[in-house]
């Protein structure tokens, strides 16, 4: 679907390693059609269509699985400065998954 030109790297908060090593979490292979591409710098492809996988596999190790595929990995222990940089800078971005970052170090926000 795309080509990749530098390393990527994934900055990972520490409480998701535990999570990363769940024997149970699956690895769904989908065919390339009918996907269309909806935002490049997100990276996000999408369908209105129903699409079984071709393949679901245990993950496995995910952090061997992410250093086979040449991702560097980074432990952090919050999400937050990154977030605020990206958000000031002229980078095409996504968070998406932002509602699983936490609190910001120092708030005593709560999750509803």
């Amino acid at each position: 679907m795309w080509r990749r030109r530098h390393r990527p790297t994934l900055r990972c908060p520490r409480g998701v390693l535990a999570v990363s090593s769940r024997p149970d979490a699956l690895h769904y292979l989908l065919p390339h059609e009918p996907f269309e591409l909806r935002d490049a710098g997100a990276g996000y492809w999408v369908t209105d269509l129903v699409v079984l996988p071709v393949r679901v596999e245990p993950m496995g190790d995910l952090l061997r699985a992410l250093a086979v595929a040449d991702v560097e990995v980074r432990i952090v222990p919050s999400q937050w400065p990154l977030r605020d940089a990206v958000t000031r800078s002229t980078l095409g971005f996504s968070i998406i998954r932002w509602g699983n970052a936490g609190p910001r170090p120092g708030d005593r926000w709560e999750r509803p």
